[in-house]
Order: C-alpha cells, then structure tokens, then sequence
C-alpha cells in the first residue's frame, strides 16, 4: 500500500484565511481598498493595508504573522506548534471540519465585531481598534478567555519521527457523544486514541482520508487503509485485541531515538525509508518469570544488553520500555550476563518479561514475533508482514524446520551461574523493544524544604479522614506545606504541628479579599465581614455590580493569587474606560469601553472562584516510579539515596557537622540507617479512592532512582510496574509518625480492615507457583508444613480461596504479624517454583488440543453457543501438564490470572460480538490464528468503549466519595464546601457578619486546627 505522509490541509486552509476570508471581513468594517501579503521570512510573512483618507495616512503594516511550513507547523518564539482541525460532532462523515484557517477566521471576526463602525480610520486609530498582528499571535501563544478553539493549539510533538507525523494528521473533536460512530470507519484509526478523558476526543487520521474544503473524506477502502499511521507499522496486529494496539500505538510515539538506528527483523512494509524512524532494538526476549524482579510488569535486562541500547542518557532501572504489541514494563534489575537465563549454546538472554498475564491481555503478537524472529535470523533478511497479512501456524512450522530449528518454537533454558535447566521449555526470541520518554532520571523529584513539593487534593483528605489519620492531616496540609524554615527547626529538634492557618485557608482567604470579603482567623472562630481590598488593587473607573452579592457594588478589586493574565486584561480595560470618560470620545466608543470593564471584571471573578477543598504541595516529599523490591518486609519500603540523604539531613544534623553528612561518612551512613529504621514515611499512589492508598514503611536505602516496593502491597497501592509513579512524604512531628505506624501500615490496614487479606495474598506468578507445587505429593505437604495444615486434597490445586480461607483463623486471632510473616514465606516460595519452572506462553498455544468442532454456518447464536460449550471443555480440563496449554490453565484455575473466556478467546473465538451498526459479526478466529481484518475492526468500537467506562467508573467513584464525606453541619465553611456556588456562601457570611464556629472536623483540619476532644 502506498502510504501519503502528507497534511496539505494545514497549509491550504490557512491560505484561503489569509488570501480570501481575512481581507473580505476587513473590508466589512474598513474603507480598506488595498490588501496585499508578502513572505518575509521562512516562517512569517507581513500584511499590508491601504486606508481610504490622506495620503500620509493610507498604508499600514503588520509584520511577523506566524505562516505554517508546507507539513502545517508554526514556529514562534522558537517554538514549533501545530493547530488540531476540529470536526464540530462525532459524525464524520458530514461533520465540518475547521482547520487552522477556520478557526484564525472565527477569532479575528469574533474581534472585528467590537470594532466602532463610525470612526475616522487612519493609520494611528487602526493600529488601536485593529492590532492584527497581536490578535493572530495570541491565538496561538496565549490561553483563550473567550473562545474554546484556543486548546486546540499545541506545541508540536517533537519525541520521535513518528511522533511528529502523527501529530499533524490528528483531530479533534469538539462535541463528542459517541465513542465511535459508523462515518469513523475509513475517516479514522480505530484503534489509535488517547487513553484518559480525551479518548474518543482525539483521533488519528485513517491513511486513506484527508480533509478537503471542510470535510473529511474517506479516499481508499482497503482495510490497511483504515488504519492510522502507527498502526499501519506494527506487524502481527491482527493477533493483538484493540487495547492492546491502542496502548502500542500511543507508546510507539513516545519512543526515545537512539543514536544508532536498528530496523526491526519483523516489519510492516509500510515503514519510510527516514533514518531516525527506527527507535527500538531487537533484543533477545524470554517471557518466562524471574522472581520478584519480573513481578507484574517489571522487566528485567542483562548488563550487555544495557551497554548496547545507544541512547544518550543510558538505560537504567526505573526506565520505561514498551514493544509493538501494547506491552510495557519498567526496568527493574540490570543483571550481569551470567545470572540470565541462557539458551544451550551459552547465549544469554537480554530481556525477560513475565508470561503470566499475556493469555489474559491478548497481547499473542508479541509471542509470534518472537518466534518468527529467530527465522529471521537464521535467514538473514527481515520479515515483511503487512496488516492482516500474517503468517498461520503451519507456514510457522514449516519454516523453522527449514532453518532447522525446534518445530515448537520453543527453547530450554538453563539458570545462568548454576547451569541447572529450567523445567519446561521457554518461548524466546528477538522482540522488538523502544525506550519510552519515560525516564527515571527526570521522574525523580525531591522536596526537602524547597520547591513546590507533592500535591494533595480534597481525595487525599478522604482517604486520610477514613484511615483516622488526623494528625497526618495536619502535618500534610497545614505543618509541611508552612514554611520553608522547618529543616533549620527539625535540626534543633523533634519538629511541632504548625498553628493555624493552613495555607489552604489562608489561600482562601486571599482570594475572598480581593472581592471585598474579608475573613478573620480568631482562636477557635473564623469571622467574615465586608471591607475595601487593601494593599496592592485597582481603583475602578466606575463602579460595578458585585458579581457574587446583590445589591453590592465593586469600586476597588484587589490582585489575587492565580488571577493573571486575567488581571492583566483588566487594568488595560480600565484604563481604557478612564482615558474615554477624560476625553472626548464618542458615546458609543465609552458605552463599549464601560461594557468591557464589566466583562473583565466578571471573568476576573471567574477565575478566582473560591473553593473550600483540601489542597496543598507538602515540603519533605518526593516522587519516583515504582519498581518491584526484592527482599524486602512488607514494612518497608526502598528509597533512593539521594531521597534519603535529602529528607533525612535535617536529623542527622542534631549531631553531625554539616561536612560529615555532606561527605556521607560511614559515622553518617550508620546514623542514617538508624534514624531511618525507626521513622515511618508514607507511600502514595493516585487515584485516592480508599484508605490503603496511603501505606507506612520503614525507608531503606537503595542505589537506584526509584521506590522499591514490596510485591504483595501491589494490589493495595493499585500498582502494576509498568511505569507507576508514587509520591514519599517524610512524617516529622511525633504526632503523626505515631500515628503513622498504628494506622497505615500495612499491619494497621489489616487491622481496621480484616478483608484486604485477600488483596495482600500472593498473586499472578507467586500464586500460579504454588498451584504448581500442589500438582505433586511432595508439594502439597511443604505447603501443609508451611501452613501447620494440609490445605488441598489430592487431585486438587492451590487457589487464591483456599489461601484465604487458610490464613483467616490466624487474622481472626488477631496474630497479625504472623499472618504477615505467613503471607512473604509464601510469596517468596511461589516466586521460586515459577522461576524454576521456565514457563511460558507457547507460539502455538493450546495445539494438540481437542476442542468442539467449530460451527460451518455464520448465525451469531450458533457462535455464541460455541463460545459456552468450549468454555466448558477447557473448565473441565486438567491437564495442567499439557505442553502448550498447561502454564494457562494452570493460571486460570489457580486464580492466579486471566478467565476461562480469555483463554477461548485466545484459542478459538469469542463468540460474536455487535457492531457499530448493530449487526452481529461472528468470531471465526482467535488471536492464536490472528483475527481478520472484519472481525478486529468489529471489536475496536467495544474495546474503545470500555476503556472509556474506567474513566466514567472513576468519575463515578470521586462524586460518590465526596458526596460521602461532605460535612454536614450548616456553618459558613461546610455550607461552602457543599455549595457549586461557593463565593455567594462567603459573600453572604460577610454581609451579614456571620462567624464560624469551627466545631465540625472537616472545617477544624482545614483550618490547620486539632480535631476536638471527644
């Protein structure tokens, strides 16, 4: 297929604005005779416009209006930029399309109409009514007060070539009620969408379309066609699910380019031929486990590898990789080559990625590239696989006996040092693997007395207020977000809870004195009354009605935090309006400067809506990405050295000179240890939806740039090491390090909450290895001498029920440490069966298993009952030793990961499925045999939806929590917090002098006040 890389649009409608629309409004509201544009540079050209009037008067020139190279990028101020066209609805078949062109038109006229129509034009007076070229350069330079097109300009995604291709053939849309609507097909990728709250929103341009005049035209229909630009590039699409490839192709975007390119030995055939296009190497993968360090998404490399990956800044750990099918992990050992696992010749591998969720995520592709590289190798020449073109599983076969390779596609790999063979054969081949802009290096950030710190919002405050934990409230929102003065304190000694006000409300109380309202902290009150701005404000030329109090009027507006360039806009407004009320200028020019005034003071107002929430960014904290932590307690947590040394300084200053903690002597080491072995530093993961989110551990010191975090806190943490980040807030008053350890620990979770057991039992591999010790005789009674019973009968498997049901006597007993001991022992055991164990997902999954014949005809519900009855075959089955179905079922029935469905869905079909138009299309193919080009692009609507319905499910979520903890009382601060309305509550309180008593908990920790004795 012949792919167009181009984006003319950009160009073209930006021409017809400057040649055609901009001249003919112009000449709606000036004697405008003359209209010429010259190009004056690369990236700008001049407008020049003759005036009717005397001839001195008659020319004027705007120079330096920004013009778009032929690929549709702006440069200003040295910045590259890009404008989204936008289609007004999701339908895009008919839907117009406004391109730069469009919407630069609609911004000047929208400007255009505020210009006088009975003036005496000159040069000077157009240059004030008229400033084209300022208008046009704040389109794109500054955020819009009045108009919604302003978002649309972007700086230009400069990341990698794909990147920037696919930047300028994107589009927006601007009312969107469907995720996906039938004028998408051919018009847009259908797998290439952004995966937050723009998905839907944003989308890619199909290769076979382009906008013309206004519309979105569908030129080719080939189902390659069809697809975006970075889909078209990832071979093998057909055997991934549409998740998968929405993840992978926003990720092939986000790919650091190395030094020295690398082609893939599997392609597409649809790659330019552009040097820095290649941003990956192919590097020798097994996808078995290895520990703790494979756990969830952790990736783990050999050090030769490492010294090979040419980027500028080198791999390290705590780095974010992805391949071409949707998976992404972070880096999370860098092993010498002798302790990887090698295959029989001695070569060792180079990355491993953990096997057990790739039947549950549908991410077959990368497990064919794999095997389909080492003919490659063996061949000597790339592989070309267009989209949908993929080769079926007796082609596969038949060329790796040819190159003389193992017909299962499969290797048995030894233990590196030990030389002892893994017990099953592995899958390993050469996987196609990027870097992502996701660097440890720059997601490190430290907070220790300076900067802006971590953030803390009103959910933060929830899931604190649910633990109990009010003095970490305090010392979070009110003590470590005060003052930058508190290492010079700590050093001294224990640090104190900060008195009110937090500066939370002190932030309130700015804002609200701005607007004439002013607040009072008094001990234990809060009093509002009316008063004039003081300090630095404006005097306005005329009074305004008070925009959030009847009967009020403003006559002095004071500057708040926040508000520029928005007050900005509003001193030019008001002098303006005071040079037309001294002069003599024309009622209509002072009627229109009085309406502006009031314009900008309302929008002013807007932008310093006051709003009761718990917000803040805690000094003594810190940010990295989480990695997987091996040999670590559950109560403790690893913390780079250059985080513990910053957080920690203050403490060991109380005894220490200040050359000897700079030098990090061993005197400083041992004391630092210490220290940090009986202090309690809180863990962090948004989103903060239940309690648990916020963990206590003891910090120990580790050489990387990240946070290691113990395995089995995963689940609590919602954490998966694909790239997580979380925030470490370091605790310092007595109060809230006591309370720290008693309520968030792990072991005080488990406390309050008895049923997070089952979120803290052994998972995914862990799980599936000791399902796999219960397969045998020896097995099961090490488990039983383990758990002080036998727990699973002969012919039975360890599952996650009977783990729970095992350990919850010993928690009903309140031996919480136990059943935490209990817990690791058995996590650290099941991680050590798998990774003897060498399984895998097999190139040919499930071959050499019998399941019911397919149906010959088409119905839907012949595939539907199809889906059921070989859903009951394989959940009848128990050959957990089959060689290319065991390690899956054996996941599948343990619980350790994935569903009976998930692995039909793999094998044979997922029964039928509805499509955009309502039309049922039946699933002949699994992702074992690759799905046709129908069929994948039948899901792709479903699969877009449900990724939207995590994000609706969370919004749901944060309206269900604030509305749980909203306060109840009917004082000023907790009407405030209920109210959408917040400022008319204050304004309100100060007209009539209303004082807060501050008795509700909510209002007291917002204010920075204890709670009460109770």
């Amino acid at each position: 297929m012949t792919i167009s890389l181009n984006a003319p649009w950009h160009k073209a409608s930006f021409e017809r604005f400057l040649h055609a629309s901009l001249p003919y409004w112009l000449a709606e509201h000036l004697p405008l005779p003359g209209y010429t544009v010259t190009v004056t540079e690369q990236d700008t050209c001049a407008i020049t416009l003759t005036l009717d009037g005397p001839a001195e008067d008659r020319s004027m020139m705007y120079t330096a209006i920004p013009q778009p190279t032929q690929e549709g990028i702006f440069t200003i101020a040295g910045k590259r930029l890009v404008v989204l066209p936008f289609a007004i609805d999701d339908d895009l078949e008919q839907a117009q399309i406004f391109c730069v062109g469009e919407q630069l038109e609609a911004y000047v006229r929208q400007r255009l109409e505020h210009v006088p129509k009975d003036l005496s034009w000159d040069a000077a007076l157009a240059k004030i009514w008229l400033p084209l070229d300022r208008w046009i350069t704040e389109f794109f330079t500054k955020p819009l007060l009045d108009g919604w097109w302003g978002s649309f300009v972007q700086p230009l995604d400069q990341t990698n070539w794909l990147a920037t291709r696919s930047h300028v053939r994107r589009l927006a849309i601007k009312e969107c009620q469907r995720l996906f609507a039938p004028g998408h097909f051919g018009r847009a990728c259908p797998f290439e969408t952004p995966e937050g709250p723009n998905i839907g929103r944003i989308i890619q341009l199909a290769l076979g379309a382009e906008i013309r005049e206004g519309k979105l035209l569908a030129t080719d229909e080939r189902p390659q066609a069809a697809l975006g630009l970075a889909a078209s590039m990832m071979p093998l699409l057909e055997h991934n699910a549409p998740q998968r490839l929405l993840m992978g192709t926003n990720m092939l975007r986000q790919w650091i380019a190395p030094s020295s390119p690398e082609p893939a030995l599997i392609q597409s055939g649809n790659e330019p031929d552009a040097p820095d296009f290649w941003c990956g190497r192919n590097l020798l993968t097994a996808f078995i486990s290895w520990g703790e360090d494979t756990s969830e998404d952790g990736i783990v490399l050999s050090a030769s590898c490492v010294q090979r990956l040419s980027y500028e800044h080198p791999v390290e750990v705590g780095d974010t990789l992805s391949n071409r099918s949707g998976t992404k992990g972070v880096v999370s050992r860098i092993l010498p080559d002798a302790e990887m696992p090698q295959l029989a010749d001695g070569t060792p591998v180079e990355l491993i990625f953990n096997f057990i969720s790739q039947h549950a995520r549908f991410s077959f592709g990368q497990i064919r590239e794999a095997v389909l590289s080492r003919i490659v190798r063996v061949e000597g020449r790339a592989m070309i696989i267009p989209p949908f073109q993929a080769p079926d599983e007796q082609q596969i076969r038949a060329r790796l006996l040819q190159a003389g390779l193992p017909e299962d596609g499969m290797e048995q790999l030894t233990a590196g040092q030990t030389g002892q063979p893994l017990a099953m054969r592995s899958t390993i081949g050469w996987v196609y693997w990027g870097k992502l802009s996701h660097e440890a290096r720059t997601r490190l950030h430290i907070s220790a007395g300076e900067g802006r710190g971590q953030h803390l919002t009103d959910y933060d405050y929830y899931a604190l207020r649910a633990a109990g934990a009010s003095e970490v409230i305090r010392e979070l929102f009110n003590t470590s977000a005060t003052s930058h003065s508190a290492a010079e304190r700590q050093a001294k000694g224990q640090l104190e809870q900060a008195a009110a006000a937090a500066p939370q409300l002190r932030a309130l109380l700015q804002q609200l004195a701005a607007m004439g309202i002013r607040g009072e902290l008094r001990e234990q009150e809060l009093a509002f009354h009316l008063a004039e701005p003081a300090g630095i404000a404006l005097d306005l030329a005329v009074p305004v009605a008070h925009p959030w109090l009847r009967d009020h009027v403003l006559t002095r507006i004071g500057v708040s935090p926040g508000g520029q360039p928005v007050y900005q806009a509003l001193v030019e407004a008001n002098v303006r309006l005071t040079h037309m009320l001294n002069s003599k200028a024309p009622e209509s020019l002072r009627r229109q400067a009085q309406e502006q005034l009031v314009l900008c003071v309302h929008e002013y107002c807007a932008t310093i809506q006051p709003v009761v929430q718990f917000e803040t960014w805690v000094q003594w904290s810190g940010r990295a990405v989480l990695t997987p932590g091996s040999g670590l307690r559950l109560d403790q947590v690893g913390i780079t050295e250059e985080l513990a040394w910053s957080l920690f300084a203050p403490q060991l200053l109380r005894d220490l000179a200040p050359e000897e903690v700079q030098a990090r002597s061993e005197g400083a080491v041992s004391m630092l240890d210490a220290i940090m072995a009986r202090s309690w530093v809180i863990l962090h993961r948004v989103p903060a939806f239940m309690p648990q989110t916020f963990l206590a551990f003891h910090p120990v010191r580790s050489p990387e740039r990240v946070l290691r975090l113990h395995p089995l806190a995963c689940r609590l943490l919602q954490a998966d090491f694909d790239g997580d980040q979380a925030a470490l807030f370091l605790l310092q008053t007595e109060q809230a390090q006591q309370e720290a350890g008693e309520l968030l620990a792990v072991a005080g979770h488990l406390v309050r909450t008895p049923a997070l057991l089952s979120d803290l039992l052994p998972n995914n591999e862990a799980l599936w290895g000791l399902a796999r010790l219960s397969l045998t005789q020896e097995g099961r009674q090490e488990l039983a001498g383990m758990l002080g019973r036998e727990i699973v009968p002969a012919g039975e498997i360890v599952t996650r029920t009977r783990l729970e049901n095992a350990l919850r006597p010993m928690l009903k007993q309140n031996d919480i440490s136990k059943t935490i001991e209990m817990l690791e022992m058995l996590m650290q055991r099941g991680f050590a069966s798998t990774r003897a164990s060498g399984a895998s997902l097999s190139p040919f999954v499930g071959s050499q298993f019998s399941l019911p014949p397919a149906p010959a005809e088409d119905e839907s519900e012949a595939w539907q009952r199809y889906q059921q009855e070989a859903s009951e075959w394989l959940a009848a089955c128990t050959d957990y030793m089959h060689p290319t179905l065991g390690p899956q079922l054996l996941a599948v029935k343990s619980g350790a990961r994935g569903e009976i469905e998930q692995l039909v869905g793999l094998l044979s079909t997922q029964g039928s499925v509805s499509d955009i138009l309502g039309n049922q299309v039946p699933m002949r193919h699994g992702y074992r045999a690759g799905l046709q080009a129908a069929e994948l692009l039948a899901l792709a609507p479903g699969a877009r939806e449900s990724c939207a319905q995590v994000q609706r499910d969370w919004l749901r979520i944060m309206q269900e929590i604030r509305k749980r903890n909203r306060a109840e009382s009917f004082h000023v601060l907790a009407r405030a917090m209920r109210s959408e309305q917040p400022a008319m509550v204050f304004a309100h309180a100060a007209s009539i002098g209303e004082i807060d008593p501050l008795t509700d908990p909510a209002s007291r920790l917002f204010v920075g006040l204890p709670l009460n004795e109770e």
